[in-house]
């Protein structure tokens, strides 16, 4: 019973050596159920061997970034290295790698300041208390591990997947990752705020922000993509009017193709009307000749031309 008394005084009281040590294992978690939120949402084809992998590497560097770096410098270093592990680890696009992030941040953000608003409300406690609080960190923790997990499993249930805009072109998909590499940075610092200052802010301000930023977001993808459209749009236009002049070409050749061969066939038919043999074996004589001229054509097939 004093074991048990112990461990709970231990868990509900300010021990940040403590809660640093919980967070080391609940980092692998975090990444873990992180990485199935985005794979299934973005649709990242992956194998188990990448994904143990990712979940070992990125949770050892993420915790040697916390463990060595300070606040709030760690979020800004953890917000470089996760799409680069995403990238080189998952074998993914730039963009997924970048997305990922984004939306995980975005989930992560909300639920986060939600639940911190929710133990504030409850125990009547500071976001420095939380912070340095095992089970008060923990607890809001796993609330949003839990959360995200549910939203996984309905991602699968209904099938809902994100595009990622891979036919997009060259200057669209630049723009895409400089608006989502924006609100990776403007997220990570109201990530931090939120984190430790939530019990001083008003938690409708804080909601009311994280949702212009998502407006304006999702506002500048909607932008480009619709101009992506547009260039692909004019690019088939174009397409198509080359394709409608090689037909006019093509059609032109035929009515004079046709306009020759009525001319041979009511020349050969004069001949044998008037039982002009002679002049239709002249006349077919000239005929093979110009066929042996133009058999010599044969040789600018279009391959040889490319």
């Amino acid at each position: 019973m004093n074991t048990i008394q112990t461990i709970w005084s231990a868990l509900t009281s300010q021990n940040e050596t403590l809660t640093n040590m919980l967070l080391i294992p609940l980092a692998f978690l975090d990444i873990y159920v992180g990485m199935l939120f985005f794979t299934n949402i973005l649709n990242i084809k992956t194998d188990k061997k990448s994904r143990i992998l990712y979940v070992l590497i990125y949770g050892i560097i993420a915790n040697l970034i916390t463990q060595f770096i300070p606040q709030p410098y760690y979020i800004f270093i953890n917000i470089i290295v996760w799409p680069m592990m995403v990238f080189f680890i998952l074998k993914t696009t730039i963009l997924k790698s970048i997305m990922s992030e984004v939306i995980t941040m975005v989930i992560t953000s909300i639920l986060d300041s939600i639940f911190a608003q929710i133990f504030y409300n409850i125990f009547n406690i500071t976001s420095e208390v939380i912070i340095v609080t095992p089970l008060y960190r923990v607890g809001i923790a796993l609330c949003i591990y839990l959360v995200i997990f549910c939203l996984t499993k309905l991602i699968n249930l209904f099938k809902v997947n994100i595009p990622v805009f891979e036919n997009m072109s060259t200057k669209s998909k630049s723009l895409l990752i400089l608006n989502a590499l924006l609100i990776v940075i403007v997220l990570g610092m109201q990530f931090y705020l939120i984190r430790f200052y939530s019990s001083t802010m008003p938690f409708l301000i804080t909601l009311i922000n994280i949702i212009f930023l998502l407006a304006y977001f999702a506002v500048s993808i909607v932008t480009i993509i619709g101009s992506s459209k547009l260039e692909s749009t004019r690019q088939d236009l174009q397409s198509e009017q080359l394709a409608n002049h090689s037909l006019s070409i093509l059609h032109d050749q035929v009515r004079s193709f046709k306009h020759d061969f009525d001319n041979i066939v009511n020349s050969i038919g004069g001949y044998v009307v008037n039982e002009d043999i002679e002049g239709l074996k002249k006349y077919y004589n000239q005929l093979l000749e110009e066929c042996h001229k133009t058999n010599n054509l044969y040789a600018l097939s279009p391959k040889v031309i490319n």
